[in-house]
């Protein structure tokens, strides 16, 4: 079984990416910006607090992982007044940040979630 980063595990795609590698027997460290979001059934088998947008915190957060897999990035809410960041603020410097890091550490695969979206949201600018 493999050593993976889960990044963005306190979210709703990424915790469940959690819960389905766990129970397919794989290590699971979570990447979190903030542990007391972490669902409470989630038996990670280490977790990493960092924010990959400070990529200073990243540091050590891939030593001995095999896989990252990435569920981290903006919300995909199409209300823009909610004070969101927007795509191009974070999913792009984030992963950057999440890709150097995982090289420092010769993680030997990366997996990035992109958006699955249906034809109505095609015009929205996070698209």
């Amino acid at each position: 079984m493999a050593n993976i980063l889960t990044a963005g595990v306190s979210g709703a795609l990424g915790a469940e990416v959690a819960r389905l590698l766990l129970r397919r027997g794989h290590q699971v460290r979570g990447l979190t910006r903030n542990a007391s979001r972490l669902p409470n059934d989630l038996a990670l088998t280490s977790t990493h607090v960092g924010d990959a947008c400070v990529p200073a915190t990243l540091h050590g957060a891939m030593d001995g992982i095999d896989i990252v897999f990435s569920c981290l990035g903006a919300s995909v809410s199409p209300d823009a007044s909610a004070g969101r960041r927007s795509y191009r603020q974070v999913d792009t410097p984030a992963n950057l940040a999440l890709l150097d890091e995982a090289k420092r550490a010769g993680v030997r695969r990366f997996v990035y979630v992109s958006v699955f979206h249906v034809q109505p949201m095609r015009g929205l600018a996070y698209i």
